[in-house]
């Protein structure tokens, strides 16, 4: 099976570009990955009988605050590049070619900008960080039991379902909207979408 082109083929046409440059692509996907992380946070919550009460009495404790604020803080930037490099890990293994990683205002990504990637290898790369860290993410929130441990890992967990909405996006528009044969360029924070023209 193959899973990229080196050039575009003949017949394929654009059919869809996702910028998350954009000024308003990315004001979008900012305002959407924070409401559903805001849902997510409070699902589980609440769906883990978390007490608004007991935290501010275990938040007395000034030591497991600072611990746990600490951990929190080193998570999160160590979670983003761990993200990005899931991405990398499918690309490289679908392509074997030259990743690229940055950091832009508006959201951090990983791309294989040489070649054309097909659909099949783009939906293992974009889903891959959400399925591996949902798994991984959510363990500290069903094992830990002290309330300032779990609120910590609840919003971890709600930061990384919210930063997924831009491959959540993009693996909603491969699997629902375009067929096998669909090709996409993803040089990092911008994904093109190329389908064959019809005749």
């Amino acid at each position: 099976m193959k899973f990229y082109e080196e050039n575009l083929p003949q017949g394929y046409v654009e059919a869809k570009t996702v910028d998350a440059t954009n000024k308003r692509t990315g004001i979008i996907l900012n305002l959407a990955a924070l409401a559903l992380s805001a849902a997510t946070f409070f699902a589980l919550w609440y769906g883990f009988g978390m007490s608004w009460q007991t935290l501010t009495q275990q938040a007395k404790d000034v030591a497991v605050m600072l611990a746990a604020a600490l951990c929190f803080v080193v998570c999160t930037p160590a979670y983003l590049v761990c993200h990005e490099l899931v991405h990398g890990v499918f690309y490289k293994l679908f392509t074997k070619r030259k990743l690229t990683f940055g950091l832009t205002l508006t959201c951090a990504y990983c791309g294989v900008p040489d070649v054309f990637v097909y659909r099949t290898a783009a939906l293992s790369a974009v889903i891959a960080p959400f399925a591996l860290f949902s798994v991984l993410l959510i363990l500290p929130v069903i094992l830990v039991h002290s309330a300032i441990w779990r609120a910590a890992a609840v919003l971890l967990f709600a930061l990384h379902v919210g930063g997924c909405v831009g491959d959540l996006y993009m693996f909603g528009l491969l699997l629902f909207r375009f067929k096998k044969g669909t090709l996409v360029r993803d040089t990092g924070p911008k994904q093109t979408l190329y389908v064959r023209q019809e005749v």
